[in-house]
């Protein structure tokens, strides 16, 4: 097999990531366990920090610090440097695309796509913010986001398509289109960003007619190995009219109509030039200086190309205005004096897309994020009832008046075709988030929630997302129908800042929010224009400090109108527990181990005396009591004592707030503790993410269902089902049935009975390495039981058996609505010791039913683990600390050489065996001293920890108890 550039740079990730492996250990273990592994050890090290993963491909980490740095750039290369490999990429295959400092909050976007080996992905995104810590001060990145494509682990197919060969089979595809439209082919990955799963090379072919009477920008993908097309794609962006029909004109919202002249006001941006001599623009209220020697009359020229757009007119001449003048004026130019339908529709649509532009580059810095470019906008093409966005030609189009419809070239559709300008300059997805973006760049500018006012004539719209009510998540095929969650969210929280600081303000306020989300959002999940994570983007751009979890300054106003479209903010905690170096993965037995963490007041204030923390070994039995001591405002230490090697430690700390009420992290305290492993080493006895048959079997004779029969797939989504399995990289899972892309939500869920997922039997008796101190089970699932005719009413049920006859229930989940019953990959794991007798005979099984009347039940199975804990026999020491005093330094050189010339004893010959060789000699004090002083390789494990000896060798077994702190 080939290892592609991404396996190789994970490889080199891992290698030198804190838990190293040896090449041996490398080539028996798949990259993907690896990236898997890191989002343990990073949720283990930023407890405070929120992973959030879906299944379109979207990866979010926020909610507090996570990496911080003297500079903005420091903060954001330590951040790539140590947590790009979650998102599955290299730190050299992000391309930065814009820097963007907010405009009236702390903060600095990076924004970047993806680029693999000089190729483009598609659509790919990723988003980091850096604030100030709240803290240090220092700036630190808060926020990451990324919605990535994999690529494959052998690498892309090889080239055996030129890219003329591909333009050539584009054509050959597409015979009805002229030469002379398409455009050079060009080499891009698929967009997998959307669809989590291995990437595409791809030749991408265009075909760009910029005539707007014929309205062509197709994309042509031709696999470049076989030179099959594999899809056509329209690239152009309309705004079907669909349902209710709304319209906006000019100064009044409302369209060129007989009953809504034309208010003569300055239009700004219009060229003024004399022949031969200067030429300016106007402002913003129209006042302009042209520059020009003499005294003479001249003739002013004007017309409707500005810096921002350029206004063609399809349905005759464009517009050109020659107005005659005596230095210094003052002159008036007349763009329209005489009330006509064509030159008004120019003059609409110059005024509104310059309106558009300026909304949105108020708020921002000049440059970010690339919109200061002339457009071009057709009006008055000759056809009716309809505008669209063409992103290869880079236009916005207007159609005249007819057909029942008025010229769509007016307020609130060109806003909405603006916008999707915007969302093309983000380098995000269009679809429902398009539709929607385009939808509430017009409401916010014109504070107006109807798109469209009397566009099929008085009284009619084209769209009012508040009245539409859709909710979260979208079900409908229509963009323009899932788009409405986006617009209609965000007018809610208009309103409500409203409520809160004043209509003017609170506009004011809803508009700067909505420009600053912009820049850090990283698009819509699916068909839904706004989701669950689009709540944290937005709280994450209303924050004033490094974490979401004390709350924000709005975030009431913003949750309560996400909540309104089913979509939930996270939730705040009374008091702020984080772990700023992490928390243990394992322990060393007889070893203390201090814990740091950070106690900040949320929605109550901490009592910084009142810290304890509580532990104890093993799942049952009083907790021991020990002290936490602060040592600032917000930073506390505790130590977790020594402990024997064998039973997990549980422990959690406690604080009271100044009211006397209890607070604990975990949240549940003695109910759900922190565990840590006391052991020298772990063990993973069965990793199966389900991408290869590994013995599972979907279904057996005694299941009654009738359909959603367990099976191995790569899931299709549904509202009920996972588009995606679990695994990072990977597509693979078991789910109860597989309904065909584009299939009714039910087409194949659980029906009439119950199916049985049975893992293979599996031993748990011991393993090769003597000492096993207890296993571990975990798996990920997923469960849905609330749509249908009879909602929450059925469960899942997990069961294990240690004789294949008789079974033991693990956990029952549902029926109860709540996060274990409403879809999302969701981690479980267990100690089967606590439930069954450890066996060579143990099997597990997953039994999901619809038993009552018939709804909606889908369940799926991702990443069966089963991981031993492992307590080796012999006394504890730390190799190189030869005189045993608890430290490696030259003493212990002075120790090794007067033992070897002089006869000094040494207790634990182990320790002086600096290598593990079974030998000592000269060689190991020279390599300490190279160790201490030249940066030579450290000593063999156990180091710098203490632990025992694994090797075999011919040296005598350690003194115990050594000075093992």
């Amino acid at each position: 097999m080939t290892i592609s550039k991404r396996t190789a740079t994970i490889l080199l990730l891992v290698l030198f990531a804190p838990t190293v492996l040896c090449a041996q250990e490398w080539l028996e273990r798949p990259y993907e366990r690896e990236i898997q592994s890191s989002f343990d050890e990073f949720k283990d090290r930023h407890p405070d920090v929120t992973v959030f993963r879906d299944l379109l491909g979207r990866t979010i980490l926020y909610g507090n610090t996570i990496e911080r740095g003297r500079t903005h750039d420091e903060a954001v290369n330590r951040f790539l440097a140590q947590h790009a490999v979650l998102f599955g990429v290299y730190p050299d295959d992000l391309e930065l695309i814009f820097e963007a400092d907010l405009l009236t909050r702390p903060g600095t976007i990076y924004a970047y796509r993806q680029v693999i080996d000089g190729i483009p992905v598609e659509y790919s995104a990723f988003r980091l913010l850096v604030r100030p810590d709240l803290a240090t001060g220092l700036p630190s990145v808060v926020y990451a986001a990324g919605h990535l494509a994999l690529e494959p682990v052998g690498g892309y197919a090889p080239l055996l398509l030129t890219g003329e060969e591909a333009l050539q089979q584009a054509r050959r595809e597409m015979p009805g289109i002229a030469q002379e439209h398409w455009v050079a082919s060009d080499l891009i990955i698929a967009a997998s960003a959307t669809n989590r799963g291995d990437s595409h090379l791809l030749y991408r072919v265009r075909a760009i007619d910029p005539d707007p009477s014929r309205a062509t920008d197709l994309s042509v993908f031709v696999d470049p190995e076989t030179g099959k097309v594999v899809e056509v794609r329209n690239e152009i962006c309309e705004v079907d009219v669909e349902g209710e029909v709304r319209g906006r004109v000019n100064v009044n919202n409302l369209p060129d109509a007989p009953s809504n002249p034309a208010v003569e006001m300055g239009l700004e941006y219009v060229p003024v030039a004399i022949s031969g001599s200067g030429s300016t623009s106007s402002a913003d209220d129209g006042s302009f200086t042209c520059p020009h020697a003499g005294t003479a009359p001249v003739s002013l020229s004007s017309n409707l190309v500005g810096d921002w757009v350029r206004v063609l007119n399809d349905g005759g001449s464009d517009l050109l205005v020659n107005t005659p003048a005596t230095p210094p004026g003052p002159a008036t130019v007349l763009l329209n004096p005489v009330a006509n339908a064509i030159t008004q529709a120019e003059v609409n649509a110059f005024h509104f897309t310059n309106v558009t532009h300026d909304f949105y580059r108020d708020r921002t810095f000049a440059g970010n994020p690339g919109i200061d470019i002339s457009i071009t906008c057709n009006v008055n093409i000759l056809d009716t009832c309809n505008a669209f966005y063409s992103p290869g030609a880079q236009s916005i189009n207007f159609y005249q008046a007819g057909g029942g419809c008025v010229n769509t070239a007016y307020s609130s559709v060109v806003a909405h075709e603006y916008g999707h300008f915007v969302v093309n300059r983000l380098g995000l997805s269009q679809g429902g988030f398009g539709e929607g973006f385009g939808d509430l760049l017009s409401m916010l500018i014109l504070d107006d929630p109807i798109i469209g006012r009397d566009f099929l004539g008085p009284g009619t719209q084209v769209r009012n997302p508040v009245a539409a009510n859709i909710q979260y998540p979208c079900s409908s095929t229509s963009v323009h129908t899932c788009g409405q969650i986006l617009g209609s969210s965000f007018w809610k929280i208009r309103e409500n800042f409203g409520s809160t600081y004043g209509s003017a303000q609170g506009l004011e306020q809803v508009q700067q929010l909505f420009v600053d989300w912009s820049l850090v959002t990283i698009g819509g999940s699916g068909d839904s224009s706004a989701h669950p994570q689009t709540s944290i983007e937005v709280l994450t751009i209303d924050d004033d400090d490094s974490s979401i979890d004390n709350g924000t300054p709005n975030f009431g106003e913003i949750c309560s109108a996400f909540a309104e479209h089913s979509i939930d903010c996270p939730q705040l905690p009374d008091i702020l527990f984080s772990y700023p170096v992490g928390l243990p993965e394992f322990i060393e037995p007889q070893t203390a181990r201090l814990l740091r963490l950070q106690v900040v007041a949320g929605v109550a204030i901490p009592d910084s005396s009142s810290g304890q923390l509580f532990v104890r070994q093993g799942s049952s039995g009083p907790f021991s009591s020990f002290p936490v001591t602060a040592i600032s405002s917000i930073d506390y230490e505790a130590s977790l004592p020594g402990q024997d090697c064998g039973e997990p430690v549980q422990y959690y700390f406690r604080f009271l707030d100044t009211a006397g009420g209890v607070h604990t992290s975990p949240l549940a305290g003695a109910g759900d503790p922190f565990v840590v492993e006391v052991s020298t080493e772990q063990l993973t006895v069965i990793d199966d993410d389900f991408e290869a048959d590994q013995g599972w079997t979907g279904g057996v004779p005694t299941d009654n269902a009738t359909t959603g029969v367990w099976a191995r797939v790569d899931p299709v989504g549904t509202v009920a089902q996972p588009g995606a399995d679990h695994s990072e990289p990977g597509s693979v899972c078991w789910v109860t049935g597989q309904g065909s892309v584009g299939g009714a939500q039910g087409e194949n869920d659980v029906d009439g009975g119950a199916t049985t997922l049975l893992s293979p039997v599996f031993d748990l008796t011991g393993s090769s390495s003597p000492g096993v101190a207890n296993f571990e089970i975990e798996y990920w699932r997923w469960y849905v039981n609330g749509t249908g005719a009879s909602p929450y009413s059925d469960t899942f049920v997990i069961e294990i058996s240690d004789d294949l006859v008789n079974w033991t229930l693990v956990e029952e989940v549902g029926p109860q609505q709540g996060p274990d019953t409403t879809g999302g990959w969701i981690h479980q794991s267990f100690d089967p010791s606590q439930l069954i007798s450890l066996t060579s005979t143990v099997q597990m099984r997953f039994i999901a039913a619809d038993l009552g009347a018939g709804s909606i039940v889908e369940a799926a199975i991702d990443d069966f683990r089963v991981i031993s804990s492992t307590c080796e026999s012999g006394p504890l020491f730390r190799r190189g600390d030869s005189n045993a005093d608890g430290s490696v330094d030259i003493s212990d050189t002075v120790n090794i050489l007067s033992y070897l010339f002089n006869g000094a004893i040494v207790e634990c010959l182990d320790a002086a065996d600096i290598f593990d060789t079974g030998d000592i000699n000269i060689s190991d004090a020279v390599a300490l001293v190279s160790y201490l002083f030249s940066s030579g390789n450290p000593p063999a494990a156990p180091y710098p920890r203490c632990g025992t000896d694994v090797g075999e060798d011919s040296l005598s077994d350690c003194v115990s108890p050594q000075t093992c702190p």
